[in-house]
């Protein structure tokens, strides 16, 4: 109630008005809905009939992505040393998994250099059905890269930004990642990381 919160769902408030409040904003939250706003008058019909009901719209955008300790951030990943019976085929092994690993997931690599371990997958999209806006679209991109030979560390992340469709399309970083891009990290941890 005007930033300030009176309890969870139902419940019953006493709403003031007067000169310094002729009106208020009430609003509802949810995790993975969308808030619902609604401004309060005494002459409300809402208010006058003694319940005021805010509807909660799913976010889809929320459903469909999760947060990712590698989103837009570098995860870095201690390698098994034990993967291969010295470095170089170590080295060559969690190679050969990434490439394998990010394809699965990524139709193509825009950008392969097994000498440097750099790997930069092509970007995937998904869009998504909006309640406020007309449209949402979040984009994905794998990037790897060695961090440190001795021992054996790569940098893992999933480069992620959102668009929204009634802000010409504008991309701007997105702190979460698609369900797909945190269960391919998973994947990739499993097959090359030290345990810990």
């Amino acid at each position: 109630m005007d930033e300030t919160k009176v309890g969870d769902s139902p419940t019953t408030y006493n709403l003031i008005f007067d000169a310094n409040h002729p009106s208020l904003q009430v609003k509802a939250a949810k995790d993975t809905y969308v808030d619902a706003v609604e401004k309060v008058t005494p002459d409300s019909a809402d208010y006058k009939s003694g319940e005021i009901k805010l509807n909660l719209a799913v976010d889809q955008v929320l459903l469909g992505t999760v947060t990712c300790d590698a989103a837009n951030h570098d995860l870095r990943v201690q390698i098994n040393p034990q993967l291969g019976p010295d470095p170089k085929s170590t080295q060559e092994f969690v190679w050969t998994h990434l490439v394998d690993f990010t394809t699965s997931r990524y139709a193509g690599l825009e950008k392969l250099e097994p000498g440097s371990g750099y790997i930069e997958s092509e970007k995937i999209t998904k869009h998504f059905e909006h309640p406020c806006r007309k449209g949402v679209t979040v984009r994905t991109q794998f990037i790897g890269n060695i961090a440190s030979r001795d021992p054996l560390v790569y940098k893992l992340k999933i480069k992620s930004d959102i668009a929204y469709d009634d802000a010409t399309d504008k991309w701007e970083p997105y702190p979460r990642a698609m369900k797909e891009d945190d269960e391919l990290l998973a994947k990739i941890r499993k097959a090359i990381e030290i345990a810990q």
